[in-house]
């Protein structure tokens, strides 16, 4: 065959087809053990039993539902993605502190109900009657199947060597930023299996599937209950969908926890949208006296399943909360917003709305305390104050 300019192309566009090929197969193998697995056996039998599950559309369902992915701009976003001028990264590092575990770990003094280690996004750790709860954990370098997208800002303030001995984990669905296949697998060295998961309906195959025994896991769909030692644990709606590989989606439950002990209430929302599930969750389970809720990673174009700020504060009002912890932010770019936007704007309308707000710092140990009044507080602080507001990217943003 004699050389000619057209050849030349064709074989210019072969090889990029082909490495093109080659590149997405590399991806999906090294994305695979990330996937999990999907329900089937005993477990997809109970799913099925689910007033949430869907028989005909086999899917699980919100109380509103609505095909949100299938109404999404996609062109808006791209827009938005590449066009905008956001300071979505940190150009500096976020303040922070590393925790004293022994002051964590040390007896609760009169008055005092519960520490506290907001660790980034969405990952909390609890000390609770002499058990150590943690929340959602995502303590390894990345939130996503493959290496170049949803990388930590910085690294946690407890690495996952330097947890102390974790009682229970709490996982609010199968998201990436919220069931870390690394953080969970932490779990299965031999010094660390005492550790309990309770987690919503399906995702104990994800577990197993990343190494947990059954034994160690229980799985609960809303409204049912655990119970730890004192310490009892509902699982609560949210609005919200699942999926994290290939034909995986909306096969596994979303949830939130509500935790009661000595008579003191806890609220975690997991993952939402605003609807008529707050109210139901005060009306039955509440008042709380703290509630961590998603305050970040929000876009009007995916409204339906996460958070604006003024909803953050109202769906605070709407369990019958005193004081709520902002989460959900300040470690990942997820959305289109300032890294500092969710924490700003929450802080802001929580305070003209006179709705009690901790804004811990990362790493920072918050001691709560039984309330003394039922009024709320109108403001109670990181001992750092307004801290997101003496960052560089906060003053350059807010000097233009």
């Amino acid at each position: 065959m004699s050389f000619t300019p057209w050849n030349f192309a064709l074989a210019v566009v072969g090889l990029l087809v082909v490495g093109a090929g080659s590149f997405g197969l590399y991806l999906y193998w090294s994305a695979k053990k990330e996937f999990g697995e999907i329900p089937s056996g005993q477990r997809l039998a109970r799913i099925e039993k689910s007033p949430q599950w869907d028989k005909l559309a086999g899917e699980f369902r919100n109380q509103r539902h609505r095909d949100f992915q299938g109404e999404m701009n996609m062109a808006e976003i791209l827009k938005k993605q590449f066009f905008g001028n956001e300071i979505r990264f940190p150009t500096q590092p976020l303040p922070s502190v590393k925790p004293n575990v022994s002051e964590f770990l040390a007896p609760l003094v009169p008055g005092e109900k519960m520490r506290a280690i907001w660790l980034g996004h969405s990952t909390v750790l609890l000390r609770i009657e002499n058990k150590t709860i943690l929340i959602d954990p995502t303590l390894t370098e990345r939130v996503a199947p493959v290496f170049f997208i949803a990388n930590r800002f910085q690294k946690p303030e407890l690495s996952l060597e330097e947890l102390p001995p974790v009682d229970l984990v709490l996982i609010s669905h199968d998201h990436y930023d919220h069931l870390d296949r690394g953080s969970i697998q932490f779990f299965n060295r031999d010094d660390r299996k005492d550790t309990k998961f309770v987690a919503p309906l399906g995702l104990g195959a994800h577990l197993e599937n990343f190494g947990v025994s059954p034994d160690r896991i229980e799985e609960l769909d809303w409204w049912e209950i655990a119970k730890v030692e004192g310490v009892k644990i509902t699982m609560t709606p949210s609005q919200h969908f699942s999926g994290r590989g290939l034909g995986d989606r909306l096969k596994t439950l979303w949830a939130g926890y509500a935790l009661e002990f000595g008579g003191y209430k806890v609220f975690y929302s997991g993952d939402t949208g605003y609807h008529s599930h707050f109210k139901e969750i005060g009306e039955r389970l509440g008042p709380f006296d703290v509630a961590f809720m998603e305050s970040g990673q929000y876009n009007q174009l995916w409204h339906y399943v996460h958070l604006l700020p003024e909803e953050v504060v109202q769906a605070t009002v709407d369990v019958k909360a005193r004081l709520f912890v902002p989460l959900h932010w300040g470690m990942y770019v997820l959305s289109l917003h300032n890294w500092f936007d969710p924490i700003d704007e929450v802080t802001r309308i929580a305070e003209e709305k006179m709705v009690g707000i901790a804004t811990p710092i990362l790493g920072e140990i918050v001691t709560f305390s039984a309330p003394h009044t039922d009024r709320p507080e109108s403001r109670h602080q990181s001992s750092r104050g307004l801290w997101w507001r003496e960052h560089a990217d906060y003053k350059s943003m807010h000097a233009k």
